[in-house]
């Protein structure tokens, strides 16, 4: 039994290590603060009950390799759906599922989301990096469709977006466009 404990103890130190990463106020502070250091506000939308939440914060948020990425351009905003401030974020941007990381500047517009997680975490780190670059983001897309509505490939695109969060009206309107 001791044995089984030391890991599980070891575990939770590493992990909350780098815990003082998260931004400890109100969201609408978290915006402030991206404003006054000129980065993005990334928010993992997190539930405990769900296998995947638990391993993107081991294995990417946690780890070591990453920190200095995450925390030169992003304020880190966690919020869990089960506590009260985080029940509030995730019906502010209608998140139905979990894990999601949502980017948004610092006016709180959305950039982009990542639905999900799979390992290895520098698939993830280059799934960020491309939204820092805004290659295929919702804003980007959404910013060219409004230019270009014919165009078949950035309006399935967006489409697709939409569909990622569940907003399936949305999607099948630019699908049949």
């Amino acid at each position: 039994m001791k044995k089984a404990i030391l890991p599980l103890i070891i575990l939770i130190l590493v992990s909350t290590a780098f815990a003082q990463n998260w931004f400890k106020g109100t969201f609408d502070q978290a915006l402030v603060q991206a404003k006054n250091e000129g980065k993005k506000v990334l928010i993992d939308f997190f539930s405990s009950g769900w296998g995947s939440c638990v391993l993107l914060g081991q294995q990417f948020f946690a780890n070591q390799k990453y920190q200095e990425f995450l925390n030169s351009n992003f304020i880190l905003f966690f919020a869990d759906i089960a506590e009260k401030t985080g029940n509030e974020i995730f019906k502010r941007f209608k998140i139905s599922g979990t894990p999601t990381v949502l980017i948004v500047d610092a006016d709180g517009s959305e950039i982009d989301w990542h639905i999900g997680y799979g390992p290895p975490p520098d698939k993830y780190l280059e799934r960020l990096e491309k939204t820092l670059k805004g290659i295929d983001t919702f804003k980007v897309l959404s910013e060219r469709y409004g230019k270009e509505p014919k165009n078949i490939e950035v309006g399935f695109k967006l489409a697709k977006k939409y569909q990622d969060r569940a907003n399936q009206e949305k999607a099948l309107e630019l699908y049949k466009e």
